[in-house]
C-alpha cells in the first residue's frame, strides 16, 4: 500500500490527489509505528505536516519535514512559529523556484530551532527590499515571543530562514522523525 501511495505522489498531476496520498502515507506510517494520531490544530509537528501537504500540493514542490523529537510548546509560541514557517515555505515555493523545501525542527537546550531551506534561485538579502510577508508574517511574530529570525541566501544557492524561540513547556521527547512525501 505504501508503494502505491508513493507512485500516486510521484506520477499524478492532480494536486488534490497528491495531497491525499501524502496524508494517507503519513497516517499509515504512523499506524504501523503504533503512534497515536495527533491533532494538527494543537500539535506543532502535525501542524507542520499539514502545512507541508497543503503548500506542497498547491505549488507542486516537495516539502519535507524533519523533526528531532516532538517539541512541546505553548499555543502562542506554536502559532507564531507555524505562521512564520508557513510564510517562509510559501515564499520559497512562490519566489524561489525550488526543487525541494526542507523544514528542520530541533530543540537545542532550551531553544526551539526551526529552519526552512530550499534549493531554489536564492537572492541577495542585503540588496532586496524586505517584503511585508517577511516582516509582518515572520520577523514580528517571532520577535514578539522572544525569538530571533535570520535569513541566509545567495543568488543561485537557495535560501535558509532560521528561527529560534524559547521553549516554554517541556522540551522534546526523544527520537527522530522524518517524513518525506512519497517515501
Amino acid at each position: 500500500m505504501l508503494q502505491t501511495l508513493a507512485v500516486i505522489q510521484r506520477r499524478s498531476d492532480d494536486a488534490d490527489l497528491v495531497a491525499l496520498a501524502a496524508a494517507q502515507d503519513r497516517d499509515l506510517r504512523r499506524w504501523i509505528r503504533g503512534e497515536a494520531e495527533r491533532d494538527p490544530d494543537t500539535d506543532l509537528v502535525e501542524g507542520l505536516h499539514a502545512m507541508a501537504d497543503r503548500i506542497g500540493a498547491g505549488h507542486g514542490v516537495a516539502v519535507d519535514i524533519v523533526t528531532v523529537g516532538s517539541p512541546e510548546v505553548d499555543p502562542v509560541h506554536r502559532d507564531a512559529l507555524l505562521g512564520a514557517v508557513t510564510e517562509a515555505v510559501t515564499n520559497a515555493a512562490k519566489h524561489g523556484a525550488p526543487g525541494a523545501v526542507t523544514v528542520f525542527l530541533d530543540v537545542d537546550h532550551d531553544v526551539l530551532v526551526c529552519s526552512v531551506s530550499d534549493d531554489g534561485c536564492g537572492f541577495e538579502p542585503g540588496h532586496t527590499a524586505t517584503g511585508l510577508g517577511m516582516e509582518n508574517s515572520m520577523r514580528v511574530p517571532i520577535e514578539a515571543i522572544g525569538g530571533r529570525l535570520e535569513i541566509r541566501s545567495r543568488p543561485g544557492v537557495g535560501t535558509e530562514v532560521e528561527m529560534r524561540i524559547p521553549c516554554t513547556t517541556g522540551g522534546a521527547t526523544s527520537g527522530m522523525s522524518a517524513w518525506e512525501p512519497g517515501s
